[in-house]
């Protein structure tokens, strides 16, 4: 389990992102954000759980904060991941300064 891996190793941002997965899942976005931010707090640079909180602050309304993780997520993202998020969130980040100027 996920909490299992927590206890070997608190450091582990990894564990951390996955159980935000499952609360985001399940509707549960407090506890999600919760996971996430333990999760960044360990691994700043972890570009999955950026996405995640960039995506969460969108649902909840919050298009400063997506722009803000979103941005630390393009920093982060390797070349070869999710090409169907890294796109989305170009785009949508391009419509936003548009619409800002």
């Amino acid at each position: 389990s996920f909490e299992h891996a927590i206890s070997l190793d608190p450091s582990a941002a990894r564990p951390h992102n996955s159980l935000g997965v499952i609360a985001a899942q399940r509707g549960r976005l407090d506890e999600a954000e919760r996971h996430w931010r333990d999760a960044i707090e360990r691994d700043p640079g972890d570009y999955q759980t950026l996405y995640n909180l960039g995506e969460l602050a969108l649902r909840r309304g919050r298009p400063d904060a997506a722009a803000e993780w979103f941005t630390k997520y393009l920093a982060t993202a390797p070349a070869g991941a999710e090409a169907g998020d890294l796109v989305r969130v170009r785009t949508w980040l391009a419509q936003r300064t548009r619409g800002k100027s």
